[in-house]
């Protein structure tokens, strides 16, 4: 059994919920009778290229990959601007693996003195995954001998563990078993994030640093932690073999239309800070 000790959350948050939404194929085929009443959302990466809005326009926590997170920031700061999300905090996904602590040829970095400087509202998921022992170790072991990492799902999963959440229900966490680039909405047509990530642009990518196994390992020592609840919200999905399907709610939910013209791809950054 994994012994964790959670700080205790505000009481207003206690009796929250909360949705780990990765961006898989299932985040498109939610069962909303399954949706609990009232929840806090964790979103990641291009969760904003959605045609609807899957879990609403308000976001808890928003989780961005370092290798963008400039221009990230950038559109996030005109997606709030625009009314098109309302958004609490912003995370970025260091786990102080290699490629967090050195560049592509060797030489040094230090992703957490830039947020510090740079970037001072967001947030590094290193302290709240340092603060997970068991999964801190178990991603290190996959670092190191297997170039292998935790998906942005499970980072999310383990930032809101280390929190304090004990109700959690999964959506588009597939383990990219359909191919690398197997997403809820279209991310081949989008020139801007092309630009910075050509791999979304190749017909035959296969992810080469996430795999299923280490998700699931991670899946099950999340199992283990005593008094917390792990659902699915998705019938059929291969996350639902795993962990339990979400008991029938019923509350309502209206699932919205994005705005006309709303932002779907990376916006360009201003010509001087390129």
């Amino acid at each position: 059994m994994v012994n964790i000790k959670n700080p205790p959350l505000k009481e207003e948050e206690k009796i929250k919920p909360i949705i780990i939404a990765g961006n898989g194929p299932s985040l498109a085929q939610i069962d909303y009778s399954l949706l609990p009443k009232d929840f806090d959302v964790f979103r990641c990466n291009q969760f904003y290229f959605e045609n609807y809005y899957f879990l609403g326009k308000k976001i808890k926590g928003v989780f961005y990959n370092p290798f963008i997170l400039k221009e990230q920031f950038f559109t996030l700061h005109h997606l709030k601007e625009r009314g098109e999300y309302e958004v609490e905090d912003v995370y970025c996904n260091i786990t102080m693996g290699i490629w967090d602590r050195q560049t592509w040829d060797g030489k040094p970095k230090n992703l957490e003195q830039e947020l510090r400087y740079d970037f001072p509202s967001v947030q590094s998921t290193y302290p709240f995954l340092e603060q997970m022992k068991e999964f801190n170790a178990l991603h290190k072991f996959y670092a190191l001998y297997y170039e292998k990492r935790f998906t942005a799902g499970i980072i999310m999963l383990i930032v809101a563990l280390a929190q304090g959440y004990r109700e959690f229900y999964l959506t588009g966490i597939d383990f990219y078993e359909n191919g690398g680039l197997s997403y809820a909405f279209n991310t081949t047509q989008k020139p801007h994030l092309l630009e910075k990530m050509p791999t979304f642009g190749e017909e035959n990518f296969q992810d080469g640093v996430h795999e299923k196994n280490i998700d699931l390992q991670a899946l099950k020592l999340a199992l283990q932690i005593p008094n917390i609840k792990l659902y699915s919200l998705n019938p059929g999905s291969s996350i639902s073999q795993i962990i339990p399907l979400a008991p029938k709610q019923n509350h309502p939910f209206i699932l919205l239309h994005k705005p006309k013209d709303y932002i779907d791809d990376l916006l360009p950054l201003p010509l001087s800070s390129h």
